[in-house]
């Protein structure tokens, strides 16, 4: 059995919340969405822990001063035996600054390993999906799931997670949820934490971590007080 940990750490606003958090889960797997290229390296010195980055869009951080890239990114503190990074939409070439683009526009990676744990491999992946300004699904979020399902097509021992920018119930979350497993628990009713979401309290479960059916999920839960997202926690078995 392994430990998962999946947030959206909104930038650079949270990480004397974040950081600790992480800390005492001490989970073997961490996916995290919207981490400055800055910090990755911090990340990976203060849980040692090695990690793959791709970024996305540019952001002025919260002190000032130039924009910086910033993206996903998955860590681990088992050797990784395969990583890799394929955009389903735009490119590493193309990240802009986030006012230059609409947010649907953004590049959109999925970093993925594939590790051991015990006698089996499991291939993780992590996204942030596209963005939509009324959690209702659009054409381009249509088109882009078409290519990430392609990406993970027939891989074994899936574990999908991120930030996907689409509320359970709606078309696309419903769409991943035909094709594997959602494993937050149906009690929640969303994954947006109000005391620090921008737009306050949204009763949306935008946050996801899907599966296939040769994965077994225990004890999954969401964490409040730690960023606009709410985390996700969960044992793999």
């Amino acid at each position: 059995m392994f430990k998962l940990v999946s947030i959206n750490i909104e930038w650079d606003k949270h990480l004397d919340l974040v950081l600790p958090f992480i800390k005492r889960e001490a989970p073997d797997v961490l996916c995290i969405q919207e981490i400055f290229e800055s910090d990755h390296a911090v990340f990976e010195k203060e849980l040692e822990m090695k990690g793959v980055f791709a970024p996305m869009v540019r952001v002025i951080p919260t002190m000032g001063g130039p924009s910086q890239p910033t993206g996903v990114a998955l860590f681990t503190k088992e050797q990784q035996a395969e990583t890799s990074v394929e955009y389903y939409y735009g490119s590493a070439d193309a990240v802009a600054d986030l006012d230059a683009k609409p947010f649907d526009e953004e590049a959109r990676p999925l970093v993925s390993v594939r590790v051991r744990f015990g006698e089996n491999d499991y291939n993780v992946g992590t996204t942030h999906f596209t963005w939509t300004g009324n959690a209702e699904s659009s054409d381009r979020q249509r088109e882009d799931i078409k290519v990430l399902l392609d990406l993970v097509k027939g891989k074994d021992r899936l574990i999908l997670c991120g930030d996907f920018n689409a509320p359970r119930g709606g078309e696309i979350f419903t769409l991943l949820s035909k094709n594997f497993k959602d494993n937050i628990p149906l009690h929640y009713k969303t994954s947006i934490d109000k005391k620090f979401h921008r737009k306050g309290d949204l009763q949306l479960v935008v946050d996801g971590l899907f599966t296939t059916d040769d994965v077994h999920t225990e004890n999954v839960r969401l964490v409040d007080g730690l960023s606009d997202h709410m985390a996700i926690v969960a044992e793999i078995e």
